[in-house]
């Protein structure tokens, strides 16, 4: 029997001598980069560059706007980037946090109210106790989203704001205490799933409301008997201001 060859640890100055086709590089070495791809300095110098390397936006969320630039093709320019300043990159990356703010605040909005309109749904409904609709919810998933939902709950059980929420439930969660603590995909699971049950009062007046289409994570159709609606996006707060 010929013997096992042992694999031996590599040694910490060996790896940290290895070579990586995107190495890391300091501010001034990034700047180097950006002038070799054609990145000019002329609306923003490179002093100015520099500084909003290093305090504001870091290099590789800046240059990944250079994507929306044309380069040369063929000539002594070949492969470099066509009338592109870093001061539009700057700009671009500014542009980019503003919507991301702006998309933050409605989000977070929309998800309030929605939860709120939600539960507001569930007391109008005698016969349901916020415990049956997360259940059925639950039941209705796919595999795979049944799993993906218990690991984001199993993941969160030693979380310091929601843990404890978990912990409690754990035997059966209402839908208060679920809104609680997932994520918001998993809300907008739960709002479809609500969506797709039929929204007559009372399913037996009209037999092509009894049952709804299925849903795309639904395994059966639904036979619920309310349907919460989204509210109206609301007012947000006014565009922040960004200097870029």
């Amino acid at each position: 029997m010929e013997p096992t060859e042992i694999q031996v640890p590599q040694p910490e100055e060996t790896r940290q001598t290895e070579k990586h086709a995107k190495p890391l590089l300091t501010v001034e070495q990034q700047l180097v980069h950006l002038k070799a791809k054609g990145v000019t300095f002329d609306l923003c110098n490179e002093e100015e560059a520099a500084t909003y390397l290093s305090d504001k936006c870091q290099f590789f969320r800046v240059i990944a706007y250079r994507k929306l630039f044309d380069k040369h093709v063929g000539g002594e320019r070949d492969g470099q980037y066509i009338n592109l300043d870093f001061a539009q990159l700057r700009y671009l990356a500014g542009l980019d946090r503003q919507f991301r703010d702006v998309m933050l605040a409605m989000s977070l909005d929309i998800e309030h109210f929605a939860k709120a309109r939600l539960l507001h749904e569930l007391t109008l409904h005698a016969d349901e106790d916020g415990y049956s609709v997360v259940a059925d919810y639950r039941e209705e998933l796919k595999s795979s989203g049944r799993m993906y939902m218990e690991n984001e709950l199993r993941a969160r059980k030693g979380d310091d704001y929601c843990g404890d929420i978990i912990q409690k439930y754990a035997g059966g969660m209402p839908l208060w205490a679920l809104l609680e603590v997932v994520s918001f995909g998993t809300l907008i699971g739960m709002m479809k799933f609500c969506a797709d049950c039929t929204a007559c009062s009372s399913p037996m007046e009209d037999p092509a409301l009894e049952r709804s289409p299925h849903s795309a994570n639904s395994t059966k159709p639904q036979t619920r008997t309310w349907v919460p609606c989204l509210p109206p996006t609301p007012s947000g707060p006014p565009l922040p201001s960004w200097s870029v």
